[in-house]
């Protein structure tokens, strides 16, 4: 279930986000003078992506997703642009044969004729200055077609309900709630189990039997994962704006990311954010990486915080705490089919795993204005929470295709590390969100969280 506000200004930020043009740490900028060049070299399929036979779906891509886009605007001027792409290769071509041709004559490999060697020079000075103002062009078409083409969102997954969410499944639970739905923040202060920092209403400290809870819980799904073949590996927390923009997120958004502070505006597209444990994680990780092929499905999953912006204050205590404790998983897949593969299998593994630790659940698929623009699809696991009165999330997992690996460099190959090149294929999710499990848990019972503590530890 996503917060009513959250999901408002989430839309009103794509909103936004999509009429507006600034700085990217995912392309060069600036004039050819003192062009800043990315790291990396990103490629978004735009030939087909635009193409008269694809231009529809993407126009129903971004209706679905509530995100207000100049789509023909874009069509124009990646036009533009491919033209002066044309007329750019052209004159770079007529600059080599010039360079070639003149070469020859100082070498002596054709006949040292001076009217010939003048109006080579000639040729050569009309050249340059053609391609001087060609290349003026061609950049600030470059950058007026990428900084736009970048906020459109990932491709929709065929199982993505296009309408409302999808009930998958739904589980009872065996933990039945005794008295009426009281606030998990009632039982804390009561038990002391919740500490509240002085940093904000937002930050908190588990106590006693809830912080041993914790720790127990992580282990239990820790070895879950660990016995179906999952390596666990330790991520960063802090991530360049780089990584920020390649998995999706507006850097310059308070609703998406933190950002470190930064003096001068100039810098932001090039800061520190904070997100945490995420699929931020993983991206940063395989950056620039080629994997070989025979490698895959490369399975993997980290334990650590998870950093969100306080942007719904519907979710009180724990449900909105800006820190959460998570164990994410993350799979590289070499094509979609694998990747459709791999989100079915982790989806029924998490799933399996929350039914039995006893919470009434449901599994779901989220409609396209819930997701964000990396994932084609998200299969989401939540459990009741009774003082809400609805569900919450506490595991997920997603479908992210190609889209990621496109704008980070993120490949696959045989042995010959330079032929046959393609791009991964990312799955990513949640598979369980502690804190938020362990608010719904204590919403239910605080006696059955006492017996839940027990019973956990045996497994």
């Amino acid at each position: 279930m996503v917060c009513a506000k959250y999901k408002e200004r989430l839309t009103s930020a794509r909103r936004n986000h999509s009429t507006v043009t600034k700085a990217s740490s995912l392309y060069g900028i600036g004039s050819s003078d003192d062009r800043q060049e990315a790291s990396v070299k990103i490629d978004l399929d735009l030939d087909a992506r635009l193409s008269d036979d694809n231009i529809r779906c993407l126009r129903e891509n971004l209706l679905a997703r509530g995100i207000l886009f100049d789509l023909e605007q874009l069509v124009k001027d990646y036009k533009v642009f491919k033209n002066l792409s044309q007329q750019k290769d052209i004159l770079l071509d007529e600059r080599t044969n010039v360079a070639r041709a003149m070469a020859d004559i100082v070498r002596g490999k054709s006949p040292n004729d001076i009217n010939a060697k003048e109006l080579l020079i000639s040729q050569g000075a009309e050249i340059k200055e053609k391609l001087k103002s060609t290349m003026a062009a061609w950049w600030k078409a470059e950058e007026n077609v990428l900084s736009r083409a970048l906020q459109l969102p990932n491709r929709l997954h065929a199982e993505t309900p296009l309408s409302e969410e999808k009930v998958l499944e739904r589980c009872q639970g065996t933990i039945e709630m005794k008295g009426e739905p009281a606030s998990h923040l009632q039982y804390a202060e009561k038990l002391g189990l919740l500490k509240f920092s002085g940093v904000g209403p937002r930050a908190t400290y588990l106590m006693g039997e809830l912080a041993e809870m914790e720790g127990l819980l992580v282990q239990h799904v820790t070895s879950q994962l660990l016995s179906a073949g999952l390596q666990q590996i330790a991520c960063p927390e802090i991530f360049r704006t780089l990584v920020v923009e390649g998995c999706g997120l507006d850097y310059d958004s308070p609703n998406e990311v933190f950002t470190l502070y930064q003096k001068e505006d100039h810098l932001k597209a090039n800061a520190f954010h904070l997100k945490g444990n995420s699929l931020l994680s993983y991206a940063a990780f395989l950056t620039k990486q080629q994997i070989k092929t025979l490698y895959l499905p490369l399975k993997m999953f980290a334990v650590g915080r998870h950093y969100k912006p306080p942007v719904c204050e519907d979710f009180p205590g724990l449900y909105g705490t800006i820190q959460s404790n998570r164990i994410t998983v993350f799979t590289a897949c070499k094509d979609a089919s694998e990747a459709t593969d791999t989100q079915n299998l982790l989806t029924h593994f998490i799933w399996t795993m929350i039914k039995n630790l006893g919470l009434p659940a449901r599994l779901i698929l989220v409609e396209p204005s819930s997701l964000t623009v990396s994932e084609s699809l998200r299969a989401e696991i939540q459990v009741w929470a009774p003082s809400l009165k609805t569900f919450v999330q506490v595991a997920a997992v997603s479908n992210h295709g190609d889209y990621v690996s496109r704008r980070l460099m993120t490949f696959h190959s045989g042995e010959s590390h330079t032929k046959d090149k393609s791009y991964v294929h990312m799955v990513s999710g949640v598979a369980l969100d502690v804190t938020m499990f362990l608010a719904s848990l204590l919403e239910h019972s605080y006696q059955e969280l006492l017996s839940f503590e027990r019973s956990t530890m045996r497994l």
